[in-house]
């Protein structure tokens, strides 16, 4: 048996199907000039189902926590801190939380992933570059002698030829606890997709000047998903955030 194909028609036919019923024509010439269905038109212009909406029951999560969702990890993943599926559900099992105090909420699963997946098809899984691109394009010679003739300008001009003792070379060597790469989420379309920060690396700081003297003192911090409170150009607070 050949399977029925459904809504072979648009909203937009719909909507100039209901504004012609409303301009006198009867509703049976309008599904038929505008290729609706009949019933589904009379529906509509009885109010039984709500134009624009979508049949079915409401997803779990409300649609503007969907997007305050996705405005986050889009931000974040501009940024050097894509998320992965896990992370995207952690996130999603804590707004419910939220919006639900006091009860008791099942995790989401495989069928909400998929169908979420199908909701914003901007959105693909791929494994993330083990360098960023950013950084293997500065690598150049051209860059480069950039770089030292805008540095030999700054030494002349500061007079910091003369004074070694300020002149503080700082090297740093960094290794990762975690060589696997698994995938993330992207924007589709972006270029790239890099996880420097994300994998958790260890990197060790050693800063001296010329001649040798006591270093000064140096900080590091782990990383961290970047927040509105820290970041310019950051999405609003959001509550399930913190």
């Amino acid at each position: 048996m050949e399977k029925v194909k459904r809504k072979q028609w648009s909203e937009v036919d719909m909507f100039h199907a209901m504004e012609d019923c409303g301009a006198g024509m009867a509703i049976r010439q309008a599904a038929k000039v505008h290729g609706v269905p009949r019933q589904t038109l009379a529906d509509r212009l009885s109010g039984r189902v709500t134009h624009g909406c979508r049949s079915g029951p409401p997803t779990l999560l409300a649609p503007e926590d969907e997007n305050s969702l996705m405005q986050y990890f889009i931000y974040c993943a501009s940024h050097g801190f894509p998320f992965t599926r896990q992370r995207l559900m952690k996130y999603a099992n804590k707004i419910r939380r939220f919006r639900h105090p006091g009860e008791t909420i099942p995790p989401l699963g495989k069928r909400w992933w998929e169908m979420f997946r199908r909701r914003h098809k901007n959105l693909s899984m791929r494994r993330p570059d083990t360098l960023d691109r950013g950084s293997a394009k500065c690598a150049t010679r051209p860059t480069m002698d950039t770089f030292f003739t805008s540095y030999e300008k700054h030494l002349e001009e500061s007079g910091l030829r003369e004074k070694p003792r300020q002149i503080y070379n700082c090297d740093e060597s960094g290794f990762r606890s975690d060589q696997s790469r698994h995938k993330v989420l992207a924007p589709r379309g972006a270029k790239n997709t890099c996880t420097s920060r994300l994998l958790g690396p260890r990197s060790t700081s050693q800063c001296w000047p010329a001649p040798p003297s006591p270093p000064p003192h140096l900080s590091s911090t782990p990383s961290v998903s970047p927040v509105a409170t820290t970041h310019w150009e950051a999405p609003p607070p959001k509550p399930w955030l913190h």
